[in-house]
């Protein structure tokens, strides 16, 4: 790359380059959508001076990464869903646009909330590209064990040359049975994902089928994703997992290793009880299931489904699967769907981007219309549900919004996008286009840092002027 980013850009870059802290946090749950739970891989990408491919950064996943509450708004229900809307500018468009934030919240108890029992199925790629991966792995495992109770059951299948059922369908109380299961695993030979995940289900319904009463059953895949043997596409083992997910089996996909391949996690996204993380290191590996385990296996609803009437045409949407719009006459109306929510230790958002039509600050229900969702027990709940713009929160510029976290939401939606944007442009090798949608965004970041006082955002200004300094060299 020859070009070069201009000098009021690298006086930004000056700036002590921090690593990136976790971000989940807060003083009570919430609630996040499924699938890509962070941008792990980029992050670590860029922290070992490399430019990350354009996919590998998403706005959900940076989205699933930061708790945004919608306050004043008391949650008295499992799942609550709240609207608040600004008016703000995004970088990379050259537009102000009105976004629309869809806060989850939950008013499930820290103090109380026990995981629901489980059946864990634990499908792990002993490939010999996981040999490093393998001891972690194990230390993991027996962190899961020591959650594990009488009341859950946990199964172990390998795969590699051949599959393998480790440890049949097990009680969680037998923790020296499973202990020496986790104790057996080694690596071995080639990668067949296909037999693998084919073995996994069978065995995660067998143990349903065995089963006196309904449990939240799980398959819990750890691989690198490099399949070498049998089917290798993505749409292959997507197939697989839809039957599992159709049958009340959900997904949580544990990318590990240098080596992984995102195809397959960026395919079960949409699906049903599907979430997905990368996990960059071996600390990371435990300290997941330390730490996070609960709220990556706990669904709270299914099919949550808006349909909003929109003062204002719909330009596009971010973090919200399937959503579209169409002309009705009298305005647009906005659809999306999120397939799953799962619980969290922060308050997930999604948000959606609207075109400004002419509104100001104060007008009443940009958006308004029907919520809808499907509770694990199977009750399918119907809401009226509105949102408004306001200016009570300010923000950065000529921009303004009602809520502290529409407006964080608007600085990570900056970014992302810019962020993909930056890594296009380097892969195609035209940064002249994008140098100037990097300074504003490394201005508005380095901006709302201190006016809102976020050191989440201050990790994440370092991290994008981290991958600047790197696509500059």
């Amino acid at each position: 790359m020859t070009t070069r980013l201009s000098p009021s850009l690298l006086v930004l870059l000056s700036l002590t380059i921090a690593g990136c802290s976790d971000m989940r946090m807060g003083g009570d749950y919430g609630l996040a959508p499924g699938g890509q739970q962070g941008i792990d891989e980029a992050r670590d990408e860029v922290e070992d001076g490399a430019v990350p491919a354009p996919e590998d950064i998403t706005v959900e996943g940076i989205l699933n990464e930061h708790d945004m509450p919608i306050t004043g708004v008391p949650c008295e229900d499992t799942v609550c869903v709240n609207l608040a809307a600004g008016t703000g500018r995004i970088e990379s468009l050259d537009a102000t646009s009105v976004l629309v934030q869809v806060g989850y919240d939950t008013n499930i108890d820290p103090e109380t909330f026990l995981r629901p029992d489980s059946e864990f199925t634990v499908v792990i790629d002993v490939s010999g590209s996981m040999e490093a991966e393998i001891a972690p792995i194990q230390r993991a495992l027996r962190t899961l064990a020591s959650q594990l109770t009488a009341n859950d059951s946990v199964a172990i299948v390998t795969y590699g040359s051949n599959t393998e059922v480790l440890l049949a369908p097990t009680s969680g109380a037998n923790t020296g049975v499973i202990e020496q299961a986790i104790n057996a695993l080694a690596s071995n030979g080639s990668t067949n994902m296909e037999a693998g995940l084919e073995l996994g289900y069978a065995t995660a319904r067998s143990m349903a089928g065995a089963s006196a009463e309904e449990k939240n059953a799980r398959v819990l895949l750890f691989t690198d994703e490099q399949p070498n043997t049998g089917a290798t596409d993505p749409a292959s083992f997507k197939g697989i997992i839809q039957a599992g997910a159709d049958a009340g089996i959900g997904l949580t996909m544990l990318g590990i290793g240098d080596s992984f391949g995102t195809g397959l996690a960026y395919e079960i996204g949409d699906l049903r009880g599907g979430n997905w993380k990368y996990l960059a290191t071996n600390a990371e590996v435990e300290a997941v299931f330390t730490n996070e385990f609960a709220f990556l296996v706990t669904p709270v609803a299914y099919d949550l489904g808006l349909e909003l009437q929109a003062a204002a045409p719909l330009e596009a949407a971010y973090n919200v699967q399937g959503a579209g719009n169409s002309a009705d006459g009298e305005g647009t109306v906005v659809s999306a769907h999120v397939t799953t929510l799962f619980l969290s230790s922060g308050h997930g958002a999604s948000v959606l981007q609207l075109a400004m039509g002419g509104l100001e600050p104060g007008e009443v229900d940009v958006a308004a219309g029907t919520l809808t969702f499907e509770t694990v027990d199977g009750e399918v709940v119907t809401r009226e549900i509105a949102g408004a713009l306001g200016d009570e929160a300010g923000g950065y510029a000529e921009d303004a919004f009602a809520q502290v976290g529409t407006r964080k939401a608007a600085v990570l939606i900056n970014e992302g996008l810019t962020a993909i944007e930056l890594c296009t442009a380097y892969r195609d090798g035209h940064m002249e286009g994008v140098i100037d949608h990097v300074e504003a965004t490394a201005a508005r970041l380095e901006s709302e840092a201190e006016a809102l006082d976020d050191d989440e955002l201050r990790d994440e200004l370092a991290f994008f002027l981290k991958l600047v300094d790197n696509a500059s060299r």
